[in-house]
């Protein structure tokens, strides 16, 4: 009897701690279920996460190739898909625009001061304000565009703000009271507001010293630039031969104006046209279509002169001083031999021709 009664709660015993397990193990598997609709929910998430992240990549794909067809376009390459897109094509009218109007701009003004000054001043002040309005459009478009599109609209922005620096070289010429000064000293006086504006110009362009230009370069290539100033200057003279600026040829006569020539023309005219324009254009339409286009304006401003042979002479010299400037990085050379041809041209040619 005994045996049986302990038995029975042996029994019975067992039976409580296997409830107890089975209850355990109840409770484990719920915890265990959660935890796996937990993990559903996250495969879920993550599944969907990785939609967006395909639908992200794909975005850039198409951003990426978008970039590469305004490249392709602006290097000269066909392609049907970036004709079409109508991004790349309002950049390409933009550039496109900003060359012949601005150019024929120029050249109105330039012949118009031939035979009216005021009207000329009229031309450029006109001019002045479409790059300002343009300028502050082209930069509104690039708000909210993948990086590398937006920065082909700043350029552009910033190649018409560059471009604004041309009108004012006239409309300062021809406002301030320069007849009470020997003509010398007229560049001096145009240079010193010009060089101001450059100032100011660059600075909110953020463009670094070496950007335009403005290291010394390598003497071996810098030197012989330096030196085809004195041909481009003998030359010149024989295309306009033009009354010399001093009374006669002797170092007391020639010292102020040479320096007044090669620091203020030279200096101004490169850092304007080669160092700022040059500069960017080279961004927006290539090395050499960027080389091309600030060669033609700058003749476009020697139109004044009236002579086709020279406005040729004048093309050909600027390509060859875009391209120095573009392949040494550096404007020392060509400030001086700018300078140089000038002295040449007003100060020396008139007295040994």
């Amino acid at each position: 009897m005994k045996k049986t009664k302990k038995t029975s709660e042996n029994t019975g015993h067992t039976d409580k701690v296997l409830q107890k397990k089975w209850g355990d193990v109840k409770t484990e598997k719920e915890k265990i279920e959660k935890k796996l609709d937990q993990i559903t929910g996250s495969i879920k998430d993550l599944s969907g996460h990785k939609e967006k992240i395909e639908k992200i990549k794909d975005n850039k794909k198409r951003k990426h190739k978008h970039g590469e067809e305004i490249d392709s376009w602006i290097k000269g390459e066909k392609g049907i898909k970036t004709r079409e897109d109508p991004t790349i094509k309002d950049i390409r009218r933009m550039s496109t625009t900003t060359l012949y109007v601005t150019y024929i701009l120029l050249v109105s003004a330039e012949l118009m001061m031939l035979y009216d000054v005021g009207l000329g001043i009229i031309i450029h002040s006109v001019t002045l304000l479409g790059l300002a309005a343009g300028s502050t459009t082209a930069y509104k478009r690039q708000i909210n565009l993948e990086h590398k599109l937006s920065n082909k609209y700043i350029d552009a922005a910033n190649l018409l703000k560059a471009l604004m620096l041309l009108p004012l070289i006239r409309i300062f010429a021809f406002t301030m009271p320069l007849m009470f000064f020997r003509k010398i000293y007229w560049f001096l006086l145009i240079s010193i507001p010009m060089l101001i504006a450059v100032i100011i110009l660059s600075r909110n362009l953020k463009l670094k010293k070496e950007e335009i230009g403005l290291i010394w370069g390598k003497p071996g290539i810098q030197i012989p630039v330096i030196l085809c100033g004195i041909l481009f200057g003998f030359t010149e003279y024989l295309l306009l031969k033009p009354a010399p600026m001093i009374d006669s040829l002797n170092l007391v006569n020639i010292l102020v104006p040479a320096i007044i020539l090669i620091t203020f023309t030279g200096f101004t005219e490169e850092l304007i046209f080669r160092g700022i324009i040059q500069t960017i254009s080279t961004k927006i339409f290539g090395a050499v279509n960027g080389i091309l286009y600030t060669s033609i304006i700058f003749t476009a401003m020697h139109v004044g002169f009236n002579s086709m042979p020279h406005m040729l002479f004048v093309l050909l010299v600027s390509i060859f001083y875009g391209t120095v400037f573009y392949k040494t990085k550096a404007l020392s050379g060509v400030i001086l031999s700018h300078g140089l041809s000038n002295v040449i041209l007003l100060l020396v040619a008139p007295f040994v021709i």
